[in-house]
């Protein structure tokens, strides 16, 4: 929680409980908002610190600055990738055995450029090529970030949202194998959570998998930066583990012949 990037946890909860409120039923206004002061005090507390030191130091309230043009720029070198080498990467970027299968399955020129640690991969690409390039059409590293939003993302947001969705899928497979198992469990019990009318869940859940969109959208989206999935894959794993369990010695129970 101290990366920079989940401080957009709460700039993202202010208008959402604002569009949400007329769709919560059971929600007073209230109680509503003594929920989002209570959110917002409480990062005040922790952040406001940090804020705090940076305006002594720096003369900026802002919690990071200066280096986010360089993430973004990394981010959008992905871009440049092919429609071709966008469906590849969905099986490249599987936990552990990703990049055999995708070998043995699509030309090598389309994953050539998925492998991260490359020299001619799109995320080198991006810290050198493509960083010198649009630093110049900038003018300089004040210009940067604006440029790279204008030029970068909202040239093509249609291809930049394709791109998030397929760096999403490679950012969300923690701990490899124990990320895939959990994730597979999390969809249905997400399902019924919905279904059932489970907030608590849903709400708990979705400030991580916020991030897992947010980190697709900007960066160049490792696992290591969703690790605030752990709670949520964590509790859908162990209720559908559960519900299976239960399920299977009720069938046991009905399938037992009487004595």
């Amino acid at each position: 929680l101290t990366r920079p990037s989940y401080a957009y946890v709460l700039y993202a909860a202010l208008p959402a409980a604002a569009l949400a409120l007329p769709l919560l039923k059971n929600v007073g206004r209230g109680r509503m908002a003594l929920s989002v002061g209570a959110l917002a005090v409480g990062y005040l507390l922790v952040a406001g610190p940090w804020m705090a030191r940076n305006h002594a130091l720096f003369g900026d309230w802002g919690i990071t600055g200066g280096y986010a043009s360089f993430i973004l720029v990394e981010r959008i070198a992905y871009n440049a990738m092919t429609w071709g080498e966008w469906g590849a990467a969905f099986v490249y970027w599987l936990p552990d055995f990703g990049d055999s299968l995708a070998a043995s399955l699509f030309d090598p020129a389309l994953v050539a450029r998925l492998n991260i640690e490359s020299p001619a991969g799109f995320s080198e690409l991006g810290k050198s090529v493509l960083r010198a390039e649009t630093l110049a059409a900038a003018g300089g590293r004040e210009a940067h970030l604006g440029y790279l939003i204008r030029e970068g993302i909202l040239a093509d947001p249609i291809k930049h949202l394709a791109v998030t969705l397929a760096l999403a899928w490679r950012g969300v497979w923690i701990a490899k194998y124990w990320g895939l198992v959990t994730v597979l469990l999390f969809v249905p019990v997400l399902v019924v959570a919905i279904r059932r009318r489970w907030d608590d869940f849903i709400l708990y859940a979705l400030p991580a998998w916020f991030m897992v969109g947010f980190h697709g959208f900007t960066s160049v989206s490792i696992d290591r930066y969703n690790l605030t999935l752990i709670p949520p894959l964590s509790i859908a794993a162990a209720w559908a583990i559960h519900a299976a369990s239960g399920r299977m010695a009720g069938a046991l129970r009905r399938g037992r012949p009487s004595a």
